[in-house]
């Protein structure tokens, strides 16, 4: 019971801080007034009027009834009702005792005003004008002769109701000042915590800018590595390759200055090959070029403004590519390729601290651009071994098809009727034509000139002979469609001679293979001397159609004396 009466008489609190400020001042005005309610019912023991005995308890249950509503959350209700109970009770207090002459009435107005105040600027004009049409109406009633008007008021009743008054005035005040406080003070702390958080705001805004800068740079480091995984698919050209590469960059990094240097062939130097400043060009006209020093021929001390690269288990250092004027920042990238350095890529900047210069991206970059070197010279050292068989192919193409037509020309004509041998030649012109490999037409000039449209038959770069077909007509123009179908006729007889003449080829020597076996084969059936010298000579002359075939054994010790087998037609 104790504790529950202790917990009444306890401010409740709430979420919201104006609520409990709110509270807090309403619970203590609550129990100041039931302080001097409790002194009020000990003055009413001792002097009259007995009734006011009965107020003092009726004023303790409500009051505690209102700490009740108060506790229940019941704020804004229970403001209003002490309120409107103080001020009947002090309106009933003055029309019974007092009067508007009384001076209580100006005390208990001030405050009436003073607590409606604490419960808000409303409440503290709503109560003040009833206080003022109390007081008219006291006026009013007391001319009219409805009141008795109180001439003489006792010294004790005086001293109590100003020492009530300026009590609750000061309590209030207290309370009043105590709210201003609070909410000054509340109102600071969040300025500054609103202040704390535009700070962690503005840094953070900062902060998040600079993390947004730094994505979008890498985002076009890593474009700029996608354009030149491009460029490696499509440029078949070094140089070109350097100078596209440069662009690449001087366009999607703003660099001031961009060189590319290439190792020599023997990789004692890096020379500049690609650039794109004025300065860097004045150096590419100088063949300028940069040393190249190998770790591993024992070198023990490198100077320290030279760069140094590792290419696998190989050192490297290079001199520092000269600095431009007015820039202030010179980086370098390897060109790395295994243990090999191929070059170096050096940009210069206007900028002290670019920071879009992200190192690990930018060699990222650089290991594509020399992958793309690399291959492209592959690919060149491909295409030059390939040129080299063709060449060779060509050269044993040529000569295989020279021995074919040294038996004569080959040719036939087909008159729709039959096949027939034709030793034709053509105009110079058309000669030209076709041992430049391009399809052409002509007229003849017989007795029934026809038009005629011959092509090429190309292997290997070779023209091993002609093909075509004639029109009667001797003004007839060739459509395209026939001179596509015959230079397409012309490209597969030009394969089925050649595989004709490889099979041929290849039935030539599977024949002198099996002679030289038989030969072979003959020579070991007996083990006297002569005879193996006699069947040699015949197999040799028999095998090759030759007319006269000779083997001699000599001993070169003694060359008077030898032994020789020879064979004449079919005699030895």
């Amino acid at each position: 019971m104790l504790a529950r009466f202790r917990n009444l008489l306890k401010a409740p609190t709430f979420d919201t801080p104006e609520k409990s400020i709110q509270a807090q001042n309403i619970n203590t005005i609550l129990l100041f007034t039931l302080a001097l309610t409790f002194v009020y019912f000990l003055y009413a023991l001792f002097f009259p009027p007995p009734g006011q005995f009965i107020i003092a308890i009726v004023a303790v249950i409500l009051e505690l009834g209102l700490l009740s509503l108060l506790h229940s959350g019941h704020i804004r209700l229970a403001s209003f009702l002490f309120n409107s109970l103080l001020w009947l009770v002090i309106l009933l207090e003055e029309i019974l005792y007092g009067g508007v002459r009384d001076s209580g009435f100006a005390s208990f107005a001030i405050v009436i005003l003073a607590a409606g105040l604490t419960m808000g600027i409303q409440s503290g004009i709503t109560f003040t004008v009833l206080t003022v049409f109390a007081g008219v109406g006291l006026i009013y009633a007391e001319t009219r002769g409805w009141l008795a008007i109180q001439a003489y008021v006792s010294t004790s009743s005086v001293l109590l109701s100003h020492t009530i008054t300026f009590t609750a005035v000061l309590l209030l005040l207290f309370l009043a000042i105590r709210s201003i406080t609070a909410s000054s003070k509340r109102i600071l702390e969040d300025e500054q915590e609103s202040h704390a958080t535009n700070i962690q705001l503005e840094e953070s805004r900062s902060l998040l800018q600079g993390r947004t800068v730094a994505l979008e740079q890498r985002n076009i480091l890593l474009q700029t590595v996608i354009e030149a995984a491009r460029l490696a698919s499509q440029v078949k050209d070094e140089i070109a390759l350097l100078e596209q590469t440069i662009q690449l960059l001087v366009d999607h990094l703003e660099l001031d200055h961009v060189g590319i240097y290439l190792a020599s062939e023997n990789e004692e130097f890096a020379v500049l090959k690609a650039t794109n400043s004025p300065e860097g060009i004045a150096l590419l006209a100088s063949e300028y070029q940069l040393a190249i020093i190998h770790g591993d021929i024992g070198l023990t001390y490198a100077p320290i403004d030279r760069l140094h690269y590792k290419a696998g288990e190989q050192q490297f250092y290079l001199e520092r590519p000269i600095q431009l004027s007015d820039t202030k920042t010179n980086s370098s990238f390897p060109l790395l390729f295994g243990e090999r350095i191929i070059g170096l890529i050096n940009i210069q900047t206007l900028s002290p601290d670019p920071q879009y210069i992200d190192q690990q991206i930018l060699q990222t970059f650089a290991d594509q651009v020399s992958l793309s070197i690399v291959n492209i010279r592959l690919v060149g050292q491909l295409q030059n071994r390939i040129k080299e068989i063709d060449q060779l192919a060509a050269k044993t193409t040529k000569s295989a098809w020279e021995q074919i037509k040294s038996g004569g020309t080959l040719g036939y004509h087909y008159d729709q009727l039959q096949v027939l041998p034709v030793t034709e030649t053509f105009p110079f012109d058309t000669n030209q034509q076709l041992l430049a490999g391009n399809s052409t037409t002509y007229s003849t000039t017989d007795k029934n000139p026809r038009s005629r449209l011959i092509a090429p038959i190309i292997l290997r770069g070779n023209v091993i002979g002609i093909i075509g077909y004639e029109n009667k007509n001797p003004q007839y123009e060739w459509l395209a469609d026939e001179i596509t179908l015959l230079e397409t006729i012309a490209s597969r007889v030009s394969l089925a001679f050649e595989n004709t003449r490889l099979v041929s080829d290849a039935q030539m020597r599977a024949e002198r293979e099996r002679a030289i076996g038989q030969a072979a084969t003959r020579m070991r059936e007996t083990l006297d001397i002569d005879v193996v010298l006699q069947t040699a000579v015949q197999e040799i002359r028999n095998s090759l159609g030759l007319k006269l075939a000779e083997v001699r054994l000599q001993n070169s010790i003694k060359p008077e004396t030898h032994k020789r087998a020879k064979d004449k037609g079919a005699g030895k």
